[in-house]
């Protein structure tokens, strides 16, 4: 009897802490790394044990019911993991009545600190009213309590639990999807940058929907020997699709990738992105694989690559615990924990401009630089604006791209940065290399209040894509999905090589659900 009781009271608070890291690996079950899931596992066990311990001490000497430990401890426990959710929601909650009023506060320190403020009175009230509830009950009543409390933790936990059980793990290696000849005889090995600069308009779009005339840039480009496609489009409108393609040079509904189409589960694509047919091959012809972790999904970090290099920012080097962290109370810690957006991209850009010196032989290196994309954290001449981190750097998926004269300002400065990479990367390394500068999508054109612009598929899908390609070889696509066909194939088979140009549209709730798009030359 005694031994089911101590079952009956340990059970909630372990498995109350036990579940952000069952949630958070059930969304990412094929991206997250076993050792690091199992040690945030072990360590939310004994975060739990140890508040359930001095729960239980306390009320066993104060007052002799050993059931009231299980309650406080489930209370202190559920204030932890949900902390960081509460403080987001209620930061979102904030910066939308400020884009409601058409005005964003861009020292934001004093709002995050009022809401800190606010929380913490709250979790204190929380702990105190269940005090108060533990002082009036009878031990039956705690009893009863217990039971509910045990019917509620399973319930939350199985649910995770379900998902990565039924969740098919992904092989590492993929078959080859198409031919690939003579790689290594590409301009005698020449290095090969694929810079992805998230969400970049092309010329036009920038023209027409945010007043910007952007052929300085494009010029400089020009005059360095880049090939800018005008009429460049993207295949797909997400990232991760984008990217999975692109690396791949296939349509998705041509990859051997199952996937649920009702749902929005990232992770069945991440190893084709991660592990892809382009750097596959590249590998095989000599090319050492270079991965610039970015501060996004799919490319956060890669285990495929030869050589990774992360932007260092954080006493928290691995994403999955630095999410963990910042969805719990541990948030009021941010600037200990939590990734400087700002500083990750510079950090990546000097990086990038410093590969040439880092890096000897061919080398295939891939960077993903999450910008113009917002939030926006610079203004055109690279003051920061604002500070983001890896949790709160998507907020206003929709919202945020209303910002137009943000959006602007920060693509002058990714401008500025990639132009200083181009001109570090050309004097630095011993061959001509070649240099892909695309974006992986457009900007969404909505107005203030999330609704879509007339022009909305067209400029989601105009994107930026600039070739620096030695051999001077007359380009004749237009999408990412024939990028390195065009750039791994010799001349003469270029032409029976390329896929007949496509391009879709999905909802980010159900990215699986295509809409093909078509378009003529003034746009869909």
């Amino acid at each position: 009897m005694k031994k089911n009781k101590l079952l009956l009271e340990i059970t909630p608070p372990l498995l109350l802490s036990i579940y952000p890291v069952l949630f958070l690996y059930s969304m990412y079950k094929n991206s997250a790394e076993g050792n690091i899931v199992i040690l945030a596992g072990a360590t939310s066990l004994c975060i739990g044990g140890l508040i359930l311990a001095i729960c239980y001490t306390f009320y066993r000497y104060y007052s002799k019911k050993s059931s009231a430990a299980t309650v406080m401890a489930v209370t202190t426990i559920l204030i932890i993991i949900s902390y960081g959710h509460i403080f987001h929601e209620l930061y979102k909650w904030n910066l939308s009545q400020q884009i409601t009023a058409g005005s964003i506060n861009i020292d934001d320190a004093g709002m995050k600190d009022s809401i800190h403020a606010s929380l913490i009175s709250f979790s204190i009230f929380a702990l105190l009213l269940t005090a108060y509830f533990i002082k009036k009950s009878s031990a039956k009543n705690l009893l009863r309590t217990n039971y509910i409390l045990i019917i509620f933790s399973l319930s939350l936990t199985l649910t995770p639990l379900m998902k990565i059980l039924t969740t098919p793990s992904i092989p590492d290696d993929q078959d080859s999807l198409v031919g690939i000849n003579n790689a290594n005889t590409l301009n005698g090995g020449a290095d090969i940058y694929y810079i992805i600069l998230d969400g970049y308009a092309r010329a036009d779009t920038l023209e027409k929907h945010y007043n910007f005339d952007n052929s300085d840039f494009l010029d400089s480009l020009e005059n360095l020997g880049f090939n800018t496609i005008a009429n460049a489009r993207s295949n797909y409108s997400w990232t991760f699709l984008s990217l999975a393609s692109s690396l791949n040079m296939e349509y998705l509904h041509n990859m051997k990738v199952k996937v649920l189409q009702q749902g929005k589960d990232k992770s069945p694509f991440i190893p084709h992105i991660r592990n892809s047919l382009v750097s596959q091959e590249l590998k095989k012809q000599g090319y050492q694989f270079v991965h610039i972790d970015s501060t996004s999904g799919p490319t956060l970090t890669n285990p495929y690559a030869n050589i990774e290099y992360n932007c260092n920012t954080s006493a928290i080097q691995n994403d999955f615990i630095r999410v963990l962290i910042e969805g719990s109370a541990f948030q009021i810690f941010n600037s200990w924990a939590s990734q400087s957006l700002a500083q990750c991209h510079l950090n990546n850009f000097d990086t990038l401009a410093s590969i040439p010196q880092k890096v000897s032989g061919k080398k295939f290196v891939f960077s993903h630089i999450v910008m113009p994309h917002h939030p926006y954290l610079f203004d055109k001449d690279g003051n920061i604006l604002r500070e983001a981190n890896l949790s709160d750097q998507f907020e206003f998926q929709k919202r945020l791209w209303s910002d137009r004269e943000g959006y602007k300002e920060q693509l002058q400065f990714v401008n500025k940065k990639i132009a200083e990479v181009i001109a570090s990367i050309l004097q630095n390394s011993q061959k001509t290399p070649i240099i892909i500068l695309q974006s992986d999508h457009g900007p969404q054109l909505i107005n203030q209040r999330g609704e879509r612009d007339r022009d909305y598929y067209d400029g989601r899908s105009a994107i930026l894509m600039s070739i620096l390609a030695p051999n001077n070889e007359e380009i004749n696509f237009t999408s990412p999905v024939n990028l390195f066909r065009y750039i791994l194939n010799p001349n003469e088979q270029k032409p029976t090589s390329m896929l007949e140009e496509s391009y879709y549209d999905s909802n980010y709730s159900t990215p699986y659900i295509l809409q093909k798009i078509n378009f003529n030359e003034e746009g869909i």
